[in-house]
């Protein structure tokens, strides 16, 4: 079983380059670091001010980035080192929509050190046991017993014997009854985050625009790049800690063998229109140079101290992360538990997220898209049609009990849906089960495409065809559509596995088995994988 935060998390590793254009053959790569990128996405139940509101989508976004910057201009056995190098860096990280708001952040500013922590626990415990005993015990103890003593006194013999006899009976009863139950379920979270920096500072600004966070990380000690950033405003105790004599003095170790710095940032999200965000990463590095220079009146050089710093690139290295979908990414898997193993949805009106629409205008999709997720968040369904030749009524609507796919007279369209699921398991079984049906004379046509993303070469698609040829309750018949994903019984010849580890998809594409004469709609009532 493979639980772990990859089920939910976006993975990147960025080059911090630049790219000089040359007149002819390649641009030349100057290679500065590296940013390495992770996001974390959870499905959050707000349960504050007595409420909970299911409809409403909320992620939890735990965006945690590293920069590296090693000082390529470091000599190991060199004295000093005080040419280019890291002096600051710039960050920030922004979410381009989605109406985020700020929940917590580190490190905040320091100049020494910052440690966060945060403990939660909660627990019930109860218990019963049940004990009976019932029982009876009877002894009867005889004894007999003769003592004999024998002796002299002067040429006189003289004795005694003595007899002796015990009867002893007991009996005894016990009964006891005794009740006592015990249950127990308990939780913890904790999470914490602390770091020190040696000579360096760290402070952080965040925009009341967009709740982005803005880390600067500078050099303090020997040289405080922020508050002198000239020589003119430097005054001569810091000047005399960047020379000795004539002898230019090292920056800080951490400047003199690279910077590593990792930032975090949790958000919280409410989805409106879209399910999918982007988040932008700027970067900045400020190197450094210190040199001294002997005066020489021969030849009118005044000589002294002199500091310097400058961007390394006219433009700040960036990156867009592609458009990540909160919904799929902080889906749960299905639990491996043979007992919850499960993953159900029935198309009642108020489990949609989004409620479906049909078409309006000819060749354009509806402006709502139907989109649901199941009770335990670990099987959402979306609409995944092409409307570019759909006409005026077509397409998915809903009733009461189940969900509807309307094609108009004259044209048979496909409509499909799009379903997202998560595996932990290599071994268990699962089956995809369909309760559906025809409303009128034609049957349909479905098509269950297992796992057939475009951008994945790793796994080839699995295309299973099979009929709707029943109305509802039609013959006894249940209506049940029953596939197959996974059999791992070796001795049958039914043995397969259409599934792999990790998130899986299957699209289920509707469409009549002829051109229909009238508006007809086929109806699914619900879908599970168990």
């Amino acid at each position: 079983m493979a639980m772990n935060k990859g089920l939910y998390s976006f993975y990147k590793v960025e080059p911090l380059q630049k790219s000089t254009p040359q007149d002819k053959g390649v641009p030349i790569i100057t290679p500065y670091g590296t940013s390495i990128i992770e996001y974390e996405i959870r499905r959050y139940r707000d349960l504050r001010n007595l409420g909970d509101n299911e409809k409403q989508l909320c992620y939890h976004i735990l965006c945690t980035q590293r920069i590296v910057f090693p000082n390529s201009n470091y000599l190991p056995f060199a004295t000093v080192s005080t040419t280019n190098y890291p002096a600051m860096v710039k960050n920030n990280i922004s979410i381009k929509n989605g109406a985020p708001v700020l929940m917590s952040y580190s490190p905040r500013t320091i100049n020494t050190a910052v440690e966060t922590t945060s403990n939660q626990d909660d627990g019930t415990n109860a218990s019963t046991s049940h004990q009976h005993t019932n029982g009876s015990s009877t002894s009867d103890t005889n004894s007999f017993g003769v003592s004999l003593s024998l002796g002299f006194m002067g040429d006189i013999p003289s004795g005694a014997v003595t007899g002796n006899y015990e009867n002893t009976t007991s009996s005894s009863y016990d009964q006891s009854v005794s009740n006592s139950q015990q249950q127990g379920a308990n939780s913890s979270v904790s999470s914490g985050d602390s770091m020190s920096i040696k000579d360096w500072q760290c402070n952080t600004q965040i925009s009341t625009d967009d709740n982005s966070l803005t880390w600067i990380w500078a050099q303090e000690f020997p040289w405080d790049i922020i508050k002198f950033p000239d020589l003119n405003q430097m005054p001569k105790y810091v000047q005399s800690r960047l020379v000795d004599k004539d002898q230019p003095l090292p920056p800080s170790l951490l400047s003199q063998f690279g910077v590593d710095f990792t930032m975090k940032s949790m958000s919280l999200v409410t989805l409106k229109s879209e399910s999918t965000i982007q988040i932008e990463h700027t970067t900045s590095l400020y190197t450094a140079t210190h040199t001294y220079t002997v005066p020489d009146p021969t030849k009118a050089i005044t000589g002294g101290i002199q500091v310097s710093h400058d961007k390394v690139a006219e433009k700040d290295f960036t990156f867009t992360s592609p458009e990540l979908d909160l919904i799929v990414y902080a889906l749960d898997p299905i639990s491996s538990d043979t007992k919850k193993r499960s993953a159900i949805i029935g198309f009642t009106p108020n489990k949609f997220v989004v409620q479906p629409e049909v078409v309006t205008i000819t060749g354009v999709a509806p402006a709502n898209l139907l989109e649901i997720i199941s009770q335990d968040n670990n099987l959402s369904v979306r609409d995944n049609s092409t409307y570019t030749n759909a006409v005026v009524g077509e397409g998915f609507s809903y009733s009461e009990t189940s969900l509807h796919t309307t094609f108009v007279a004259g044209n048979a369209n496909p409509f499909s849906l799009l379903c997202h699921f998560k595996i932990v398991d290599l071994d268990m079984d699962y089956t995809l089960y369909m309760k559906h049906w025809k409303t009128s004379e034609i049957g349909y046509q479905i098509t269950i495409l297992i796992n057939d993303e475009k951008n994945d070469t790793t796994t080839q698609p699995v295309a299973i065809i099979k009929y709707v040829d029943s109305l509802e309750a039609e013959g006894g018949e249940e209506n049940l559509l029953s596939i197959s994903l996974r059999n791992t019984n070796f001795l049958s010849n039914d043995y397969h596995d259409y599934l792999r580890l990790g998130l899986n998809t299957v699209k289920i594409s509707i469409q009549p088995m002829g051109v229909p004469t009238q508006d007809i709609t086929y109806q699914l009532r619900a879908l599970s994988i168990e």
